[in-house]
């Protein structure tokens, strides 16, 4: 028992660390793959928020900064990608 125990914990400590285990809509959980560049990429490059440009989409911010769309998506909830407009603030991290 003490060993699950050991092992649930560096689960969950891995999880709050890299952010990349998700949990999809039938309740089973996942790696996320498309987040993998992410640590190699160190956060002090990646601003924590981002103002949105006329012209930005969900994509070219992801790929500007070498993040996944989904995680982009996955901290601000409710964001519409088909509905960005100028100013905006969005969380990368």
């Amino acid at each position: 028992m003490a060993l699950l125990a050991l092992i649930g914990t560096i689960v969950v400590v891995y999880v709050v660390i890299t952010g990349s285990l998700s949990i999809d809509d039938n309740g089973s959980s996942s790696s996320d793959s498309t987040d993998a560049t992410e640590i190699s990429k160190s956060k002090g490059d990646i601003p924590k928020k981002y103002t949105v440009a006329d012209g930005d989409t969900l994509g070219s911010i992801a790929e500007d900064y070498d993040i996944s769309i989904k995680r982009i998506e996955r901290l601000n909830k409710g964001l519409d990608p088909n509905t960005l407009t100028t100013g905006q603030v969005i969380i990368l991290h």
